[in-house]
């Protein structure tokens, strides 16, 4: 089973903010947002894959991303 994510308000607004500082668009943080923002929803693995991170970082992001309300998790799937 695979979690798919989604970004909150929250989120949305924060990743805004974050496109207007060139020194952050390349950060780990940053793709996942971005990929996120882009999609609408996805799975830690499809984020990895298209973001070429690694499962562990794309995770790691996640859950710092989980905690602070700019994500959350739609389905369990």
């Amino acid at each position: 089973m695979a979690n798919v994510y989604t970004l909150t308000d929250k989120g949305k607004s924060y990743f805004s903010k974050m496109r207007d500082n060139l020194s952050l668009t390349q950060t780990e943080g940053y793709l996942v947002l971005d990929h996120l923002f882009e999609n609408g929803t996805d799975a830690a693995s499809e984020i990895a894959s298209h973001t070429g991170l690694s499962s562990g970082q794309v995770m790691r992001k996640l859950e710092e991303f989980k905690k602070k309300g700019l994500i959350k998790i739609l389905a369990d799937l």
